[in-house]
């Protein structure tokens, strides 16, 4: 049984392969969202002013305390 689940697995990762090299033969563009969020560098803004009052506070209110 895990002679066959060895061979099965190494089958299946030779005709990944094959088709991710066909793959990049014939359109090299590689597109991939960066998901190493860890290591990025943004920049934030030290302060932020907002002129306007934009909360109505009866309205707030009586959201929280539904």
């Amino acid at each position: 049984m895990w002679a066959v689940l060895v061979v099965t697995a190494d089958i299946g990762s030779a005709m990944m392969t094959v088709n991710a090299w066909q793959r990049y033969q014939h359109n090299p563009t590689v597109n991939v969202i960066e998901r190493d969020y860890k290591n990025w560098n943004s920049s934030l803004p030290s302060m932020v002013v907002c002129p306007e009052n934009k909360i109505e506070l009866d309205k707030l209110n009586s959201f929280i305390n539904r």
